[in-house]
């Protein structure tokens, strides 16, 4: 079922009949579907996964061989066979916590491997089993591990691990191949006394930590950094010193050794932003933000990409109007910017932000047009809040603007609004630079239905999405191009019933989708893989309808995707009631695509014989697809009606 709308667009030498055909229920799969996780018991899931950033594996947990005790997994994406990387647990346990290291060639994972009772810290290769594992943390004395981080050159891992007689919370740095015991980091901390927080990062070579602890006063917490390897106790700190009852509350470090941290360092009641390095200022800490109003503070921060810059939100000039403001991460606080304009009188605030990849432009949402209405808008990381736009375009009554993401390479912004029915989020695409009007992404929603979750791909071609988009409250994945309206597919088997696709993940080449779903049966969460790489040929509906007074016009026949390598397909008139040379003129033929083009056309035109008739048809069929494979509409049916009826045609050409 279509729901049909003409746009008549003239172009010099060419008019161009357009329908926007909105498909209520029909979402085509394009892709070839392939389970990852294995065969499952009934009662078996998958809990979670993730992606090797070298887009090989995946890693999942599920609870494969013993009923509720999740275990550790890895498959390739080709759809090889599962292998266990984690020992054998008994119920009701879990690994609790894994990564994958940046080079995707090992697992760090905890879990109650050895001991039941106790979560430990164990290293395997990606590509061995759970044999080769190894544990990472010495004798916990009756603690276990909590938390771990790896450093971003693949050598080692800090984590922290309770002690199992004071319950006290201290920190460890252990190389990636245990090739040395793990060493303490942290000094002596007083009765009570914990590590909370700590982050990695590779400075000039070295891999550093810098962790928060109440290192010297109980529940004060100060801002310390060592070498990965230690020696023990030789921390430096970091921050200033703190007033009474003040605290480091979070902290950010970088790759070139900034260190960007929030306290309430100098007034109890005022949580403000400074910068240090792990060599400190000659003078300290610079205060980054400027004076802020009575009952101000500094509510959050971020680092630019390349670190050089910190974008913050504060109330600096109106208490609870939270504005943001871009400074040197060098300060001083008298050279900071405010990026946004000028917020609504009434509750007008930034609610969100995001630095562009390539550092040059700042996002952010806000009410600053018209109360209660969420806006998106832009400015230059240097300011000035005039050269800022708006990017979405004009909203509904009650309308809203809730979620935004800036593609990998810096062009567009995909965001999520009720642009064009109130309470309905749908996915928008619009340029970051040059925003003329925005492209609607996602196909049409049935009543009630949502687009709830989204990921741009790193190649900055599709945004893949979660909707329920052909029926309420049935989850589905889609794939669309990022700045074409109207060609989303659905990416997943049929669902039905309860049914949902829950996660997703796509990996660095782009061209597959990973996703967790009950898609075989109801309530049992498996791992399929969706390769949706392959360049499709075909109409773009099954059925076109011509007036007998059409004369000559012009089929698309569109690839999914621009040609990278030449593509051909061979169209055939395989039917029809109509008369060659009588009712029209029209060959079987090749029809070519050269790399880069999108859309090709069969001509045909329809004679006029001022003779009264039935409908009559012509059906073209496709075949033959090289560098290609083809798409859900392989057929179309041409009618020809009489010259009373409208003409429409999907797509289709009249010069």
């Amino acid at each position: 079922m279509f729901h049909q709308s003409p746009r008549k667009i003239t172009v010099p030498g060419l008019l161009l009949v357009v329908f926007s055909a909105m498909i209520f229920g029909v979402h085509t799969i394009m892709a070839t579907i392939l389970p990852l996780s294995g065969a499952l018991l009934a009662d078996r899931d998958v809990l979670d996964f993730q992606i090797s950033p070298d887009g090989l594996h995946a890693v999942y947990r599920a609870d494969a061989q013993t009923n509720d005790a999740f275990e550790l997994y890895r498959v390739t994406l080709d759809a090889g066979v599962p292998t266990r990387l984690s020992g054998l647990l008994p119920a009701d346990t879990a690994v609790s916590q894994y990564t994958i290291t940046p080079d995707g060639e090992t697992v760090v994972y905890i879990a109650p491997q050895d001991d039941p009772d106790v979560p430990e810290l164990y290293a395997v290769p990606i590509a061995g089993m759970a044999s080769d594992s190894i544990k990472l943390n010495g004798d916990l004395d009756g603690g276990e591990v909590l938390a771990f981080q790896v450093s971003e050159d693949n050598t080692a891992v800090a984590f922290l691990a309770s002690d199992g007689q004071t319950g006290t919370v201290n920190l460890y740095g252990v190389p990636l191949d245990a090739a040395a015991p793990a060493t303490p980091l942290n000094g002596p901390l007083p009765n009570g006394g914990n590590v909370i927080e700590f982050q990695l990062a590779v400075v000039a070579d070295e891999v550093m930590v810098v962790y928060l602890a109440d290192q010297f006063v109980n529940n004060t917490f100060e801002l310390y950094a060592i070498p990965i390897d230690g020696p023990t106790g030789a921390a430096v700190q970091l921050n200033d010193p703190l007033i009474t009852n003040g605290n480091v509350v979070e902290f950010v470090l970088n790759a070139n050794g900034d260190v960007v941290y929030r306290a309430n360092q100098e007034n109890e009641q005022v949580y403000e932003l400074y910068a240090t390095t792990l060599d400190r200022f000659p003078s300290g800490a610079a205060k980054l933000n400027g004076p802020l109003t009575l009952g101000g503070d500094v509510l959050d921060y971020k680092l630019s990409p390349d670190g050089t810059r910190v974008v913050y939100r504060a109330d600096e000039i109106v208490n609870d109007r939270f504005e943001i403001f871009s400074v040197s991460i060098n300060g001083p606080a008298t050279s900071r910017i405010k990026l946004n304009g000028s917020l609504t009188p009434v509750n007008g605030q930034v609610l969100t932000y995001a630095i562009s990849p390539n550092n040059s432009r700042v996002v952010y949402r806000a009410t600053q047009q018209t109360a209660g209405v969420i806006e998106l808008y832009s400015v230059p990381l240097f300011g000035p809040s005039a050269a800022g736009v708006k990017l979405n375009d004009t909203l509904m009554e009650n309308g809203s603007v809730s979620d935004f993401q800036i593609s990998p390479d810096s062009t567009r912004v995909v965001y999520l609004a009720d642009q064009q029915t109130v309470f309905m989020d749908e996915l928008y695409s619009v340029d970051l630079y040059f925003p003329a009007g925005s492209t609607k992404l996602n196909g049409f929603l049935t009543n009630n239905g949502d687009v709830l979750h989204y990921a741009i791909s790193a190649n900055n071609k599709w945004v893949y999405y979660l909707a329920d988009q052909a029926v309420d409250g049935l989850q589905e994945l889609f794939r669309a191009p990022i700045s074409a309206s109207f060609q989303s597919i659905r990416l997943n088997q049929p669902l039905s019933g309860e049914r949902d696709v829950v996660n997703f993940m796509v990996p660095v080449d782009s061209g597959r989708v990973v996703y967790q779903a009950d898609q075989q049966v109801a309530g049992k969460f498996e791992l399929f893989i969706a390769d949706d790489d392959q360049i499709a040929v075909g109409f773009v509906t099954d059925t076109v309808q011509l007036d007998e007074s059409a004369g000559a016009v012009a089929i698309a026949v569109p690839l999914s995707s621009s040609a990278v390598l030449p593509v051909t397909v061979h169209v055939e008139i395989v039917g029809d009631t109509a008369v060659p040379s009588q009712d029209y003129i029209g060959v079987s033929q090749q029809l070519s695509y050269t790399p880069g083009t999108e859309t090709v056309h069969i001509p045909i035109t329809i004679i006029d014989n001022d003779v009264v008739n039935e409908d009559k048809t012509i059906i073209f069929q496709l075949s033959n697809p090289i560098n290609a494979v083809l798409g859900p509409y392989d057929q179309v049916i041409v009618t020809i009606r009489n010259d009373d009826y409208f003409i429409y045609a999907p797509l289709v050409s009249r010069p």
